[in-house]
């Protein structure tokens, strides 16, 4: 009876060392999982103001029609210039100058853009000069002899222009030509004597200008 006793004793410890390493084998096989992440209030995000449109690109020089500027020889000895584009390559010229008498030219210039920088031309037309020296006081008796000039011209030249800047607003040319026409003189002395002789003339003639276009 002690010996069934032990046996059931034996038994019931051996059941529960069985059960003890069942449970401990149960709790180890339980993951472990990592604490769940902190909540955050949601950022509330601002919206960024609509793109400003590009600006559209303006005309370039050479699709603008009118330009104004200055020009040394060419045309005229000195002279404000106006230029228009009337079609396709054709354009008429206007000039004009007076500082001791006058000097105005007109004509028309035939040209086209290469490259979207050059501009080769040739030009025509006519123009006319006078001037002369100032009255002398009538008490003087010193008094050299009076003189008026004038000069009616045809001109033709033929040249080519470098534009500038990204726009092409502005164009710079040189040219080469030649004035034909006929030059006249008056001349009055001291006592009243006049003398007046003409002279045809055919010289030639460079020309530096510089033009921007206006619209």
């Amino acid at each position: 009876m002690i010996a069934a006793f032990g046996s059931t004793a034996r038994a019931e410890s051996g059941s529960a060392g069985s059960a003890g390493s069942a449970a401990s084998e149960v709790e180890q096989a339980e993951p472990a999982y990592p604490p769940p992440p902190p909540v955050y209030e949601p950022q509330v995000v601002q919206p960024l103001p609509a793109p400003r449109p590009p600006r559209p690109p303006g005309p370039t020089g050479f699709e603008r029609r009118q330009h104004v500027g200055a020009q040394i020889g060419g045309t005229g000895i000195f002279q404000i210039v106006y230029r228009v584009r009337v079609a396709g390559p054709f354009h008429l010229e206007v000039g004009g100058m007076g500082i001791h008498g006058a000097n105005v030219s007109a004509g028309a210039v035939v040209g086209r853009p290469v490259g979207n920088r050059w501009f080769p031309y040739a030009g025509f037309g006519g123009g006319f000069m006078f001037g002369g020296t100032p009255k002398c006081d009538a008490t003087k008796t010193d008094c050299p002899n009076e003189r008026d000039e004038s000069l009616p011209f045809l001109h033709a030249r033929v040249g080519v222009g470098l534009a500038l800047g990204a726009a092409r607003r502005s164009l710079v040319s040189l040219d080469v030509g030649g004035w034909y026409g006929m030059h006249y003189v008056r001349e009055t002395d001291p006592a009243g004597g006049k003398t007046e002789w003409s002279k045809r003339i055919a010289m030639p003639m460079a020309g530096l200008s510089y033009f921007f276009a206006i619209h």
